[in-house]
């Protein structure tokens, strides 16, 4: 049986590279205006630094988050993806947030489900438009019902021996599994 791996997503302490040009005016030339460090939730930097550039000609600025770190998140990408997974291995929203804690990044059991709810929207998007989404689109994928009695569903779609394992959670608690 071969061994599939999973690569979380990295997080660099300072942004790489400023911005090519103005994103209002398109002119070329943006000067360092200010930085400013700012604690994040991950597994090995405690701080990044943001920086913002300022456009020469028109004045406005634009702030750069490094990468690995999403605009306005506290939460890495990396984060982010540990507690899916975890969800994603059968532990309960509760018991992630308890090992997420355990691990040194403490995140609420709500902030679990919204990344599971946020990394599954994404990974659908991947999927129907066939690319490869953070976790190459036959990761997890979270359908939340819009109709009558479908409030509140989430589930996932894995990838398991060239057949495809299913798991739905209700927001009563109750879990239902099944395969195709």
């Amino acid at each position: 049986m071969p061994h599939q791996g999973f690569v979380f997503p990295e997080l660099l302490a300072a942004p790489e590279e400023r911005p090519g040009c103005c994103p209002w005016c398109q002119r070329v030339g943006m000067g360092r205006h200010r930085g400013y460090r700012r604690a994040v939730v991950d597994l090995k930097v405690a701080q990044v630094e943001v920086v913002q550039y300022q456009c020469e000609g028109c004045g406005k600025s634009v702030t750069v988050n490094p990468p690995g770190l999403g605009w306005r998140c506290r939460q890495s990408q990396r984060t982010k993806a540990i507690s899916v997974v975890l969800w994603a291995l059968g532990l309960s929203y509760r018991n992630v947030e308890r090992v997420m804690k355990g691990l040194g990044m403490a995140i609420s059991d709500v902030g679990v489900l919204k990344n599971v709810r946020a990394m599954g929207k994404a990974e659908l998007a991947a999927h129907e438009g066939g690319g490869g989404g953070l976790l190459g689109g036959s990761g997890v994928a979270v359908v939340e019902g819009e109709g009558e009695g479908d409030a509140g569903l989430v589930g996932g779609l894995f990838e398991v021996d060239g057949g495809v394992e299913a798991a739905a959670e209700q927001d009563d608690g109750r879990h239902s599994f099944y395969s195709e």
